[in-house]
C-alpha cells in the first residue's frame, strides 16, 4: 500500500476573444441561479495537461482551438464529494486561453452544460453562483484586464 495521496488533475480552460470571455451555465446548478462553469475536465492516464485542454474544448463547446495562447491562471485544490467518493481530491488547473482571431466561434455545448454567455466588462458578475469564491476573484480580475487593454 502507497503512502501517497491519491488525487485527480481537472484542466479547465477560459476562452478569451478581444474584450471578452465565455462562461457555461452547469446543469448540476439547484438554486435557481445560473452556477458558472468552464469547458474543462480530468487528465486521462498518460495525456498530456495541454492535450487535455483542447480536447476538452472541442467535447464540451465544440471549439478546435489551434491559433491560441495559453496560460495557467489559477491552481486550486479542493476536497469534495463526486462520483460516490467521500474526499475526492482535485489539483484544478484554469488556463486562460485567448483566441488570436478577432471572432467569437460557434459555440456547440454538450450535454454537461445548458447555456453558455460571453462576459464582457460590463457584465455583473455577482449575479451568478460559482464553485469558489477564487473563482469569482478570477473572473472579476480577468474583468478588469480586459476593460484596461
Amino acid at each position: 500500500m502507497s503512502n501517497f495521496q491519491s488525487f485527480h488533475i481537472s484542466v479547465k480552460g477560459i476562452l478569451v476573444v478581444k474584450d471578452e470571455f465565455l462562461l457555461l451555465q452547469d446543469i448540476w446548478g439547484a438554486t435557481g441561479r445560473k452556477t458558472v462553469d468552464l469547458p474543462g475536465g480530468r487528465v486521462d492516464t498518460n495525456e498530456m495537461i495541454k492535450n487535455t485542454l483542447y480536447r476538452e474544448l472541442l467535447e464540451e463547446i465544440g471549439v478546435d482551438i489551434k491559433n491560441v495562447q495559453c496560460k495557467i491562471e489559477l491552481f486550486d485544490y479542493d476536497q469534495r464529494v463526486r462520483y460516490g467518493i467521500e474526499n475526492y481530491q482535485v489539483a484544478e488547473l484554469i488556463h486562460r486561453v485567448n483566441l488570436l482571431e478577432s471572432t467569437k466561434p460557434k459555440i456547440s455545448l454538450s450535454e454537461e452544460h445548458v447555456d453558455y454567455f460571453w462576459v464582457n466588462p460590463s457584465t455583473d458578475l455577482t449575479e451568478y453562483e460559482y464553485t469558489s469564491e477564487k473563482q469569482l476573484l478570477l473572473f472579476q480580475k480577468l474583468q478588469r484586464e480586459l476593460k484596461n487593454k
